[in-house]
């Protein structure tokens, strides 16, 4: 008996022991904010805004299979195979996650998964900094340190456009977050 006593004790320490507690630092929506670098009019009038930290790590969290496992009651999937513009002996997949008024898109090439087109209209869709749909127009501008007042349309981006937002306001609020990455 004791030694069964000892036993357990043994494997409550050991086991114990090996756990890491990981912390993970709070992200607090409230306060995060980027600072765009510049801005300019395109066409229609409509501001775009550079801002490099937003728009280089706004879909980092958004992968295949990320999806696949978060969102499986929400979106519709289907893919679609296509030849691959550099080699067309090769053929890669399209995945297409949607429902009837958001969808998600990506390219899987050989060697990596691209996203090819991210137009939602849910909050449930949150991009980095907490940028989402129904957000408040003006919490959205203080979000970035726009201090003007801006059109039912702006798009935030990179200074390369390779990664682009559109953000859509009516009634005051987000309504729709469009992005087609520049992929080649």
């Amino acid at each position: 008996m004791k030694t069964l006593v000892k036993f357990i004790i043994f494997l409550f320490i050991v086991g114990c022991g090996s756990v890491k507690k990981m912390s993970v630092p709070d992200f607090d929506c409230k306060t995060k904010s980027f600072q765009y670098d510049s801005s300019f009019t395109i066409n229609g009038g409509i501001k775009y805004y550079i801002a490099e930290d937003f728009a280089n790590q706004a879909t980092k969290d958004y992968t295949i299979e990320a999806i696949q496992k978060k969102y499986t009651d929400f979106f519709k999937q289907y893919t679609e195979p296509t030849t691959n513009i550099h080699d067309t002996s090769v053929v890669d997949t399209i995945y297409k996650f949607h429902d009837e008024n958001d969808t998600i898109e990506f390219y899987r090439a050989k060697h990596k998964d691209l996203l090819k087109k991210f137009n939602v209209t849910s909050p449930a869709f949150s991009l980095y900094g907490c940028i989402s749909t129904g957000m408040k127009k003006d919490s959205l501008l203080n979000r970035f340190n726009i201090k003007h007042s801006a059109g039912d349309v702006i798009k935030v981006g990179n200074e390369d456009k390779s990664a682009v937002f559109t953000i859509q306001f009516k009634n005051n609020q987000v309504q729709r977050i469009v992005s087609t990455p520049y992929l080649d």
